[in-house]
């Protein structure tokens, strides 16, 4: 049973070294930090706040972790993340949709 229980601790542990290592080798872009947790959708120019029904929150762990956007940083068309001064102006002209929105901040 012990002679188990040891191997089952050794392989466990070189799998976090694993997983560690690979964490260790993503390089991130500009205003973008490594994060365990997040949210399904970022936050966009175009839809900074999502509805949480559909983008609800991810559990954290190693397979969650991602380079995402800096705190004060959005995604723009090209998955840059730039800051809300840097986004296009809202084109108000578009028609909205009425009934269960999937931005939060649309009128």
């Amino acid at each position: 049973m012990t002679r188990y229980l040891l191997a089952f601790t050794l392989i466990f542990i070189v799998a976090n070294v694993h997983v560690l290592a690979e964490d260790a080798e993503v390089k991130c872009g500009a205003n973008e930090e490594i994060d365990l947790c997040g949210k399904m959708c970022e936050p966009t120019c175009g839809c900074r706040e999502h509805n949480p029904i559909f983008c609800p929150g991810i559990q954290c762990g190693g397979v969650t972790s991602a380079c995402r956007c800096k705190k004060g940083f959005v995604r723009n068309d090209s998955r840059e993340c730039v800051s809300l001064e840097d986004c296009p102006k809202k084109d108000d002209s578009e028609p909205k949709l009425a009934g269960l929105k999937f931005c939060l901040d649309e009128d």
